[in-house]
């Protein structure tokens, strides 16, 4: 992903079950597990230019589900 500006920036990820998110190998949002859909978000500051954006997720059963 290309950030324009330095800043903070929150990001919210929701999945029915687990489900992680990872910038520039950094653990981000863990919502890993078995559960119904669950949101989690993240607040941190990032640095103008190119990040590396790695999205994780597994469905157990049921209703599947992730939003980025």
């Amino acid at each position: 992903m290309f950030i324009d500006r330095s800043g903070d920036y929150t990001f919210k990820l929701c999945s029915d079950d687990g489900s992680r998110l990872k910038i520039n190998e950094l653990a981000v949002i863990d919502n890993w597990g078995l559960h119904g859909m669950r949101c989690m978000d993240e607040t941190r500051f990032w640095s103008a230019g190119w990040h590396d954006l790695y999205l994780e997720h597994f469905e157990n059963e049921g209703g599947a589900m992730i939003s980025f």
